[in-house]
């Protein structure tokens, strides 16, 4: 499973309060990947200097990749398959997402110079 998750207008605070919930929960060993979209309006409530860098403490130990500004959701036009089996690698260079299904579908590649790398590993 890859989680997507993006925000907007929502205090940093509110956003760590999220992330320690998700990592608690018993099903959160099943995410083999992690995909943020754009954190618009951020409310800096914290002592993290940015999403990013709290996103980094919370998820430090996980084995998994994870990239951040990955152009999808809802400031994109580009489509996540909800359930669709996908196959997620990023490296420093690039981040691809591709769809495992038949018919005409093209992966999903980012140049990495606009998301920023969290973590990079190949699922």
């Amino acid at each position: 499973m890859i989680l997507f998750i993006e925000e907007v207008e929502e205090s940093l605070h509110a956003i760590d309060r999220l992330f320690y919930t998700l990592t608690l929960q018993p099903d959160f060993d099943k995410v083999k990947g992690i995909i943020f979209g754009t954190f618009n309006s951020i409310r800096y409530d914290l002592q993290y200097g940015s999403v990013e860098q709290m996103l980094i403490a919370h998820l430090y130990g996980y084995e998994i990749p994870i990239c951040c500004g990955f152009p999808v959701g809802s400031s994109s036009c580009i489509p996540l398959i909800e359930g669709a089996p996908c196959s997620l690698d990023v490296t420093t260079e690039s981040a691809v997402l591709t769809y495992k299904m038949k018919g005409d579908i093209e992966p999903l590649e980012v140049d990495m110079a606009s998301p920023k790398l969290i973590k990079e590993k190949e699922l």
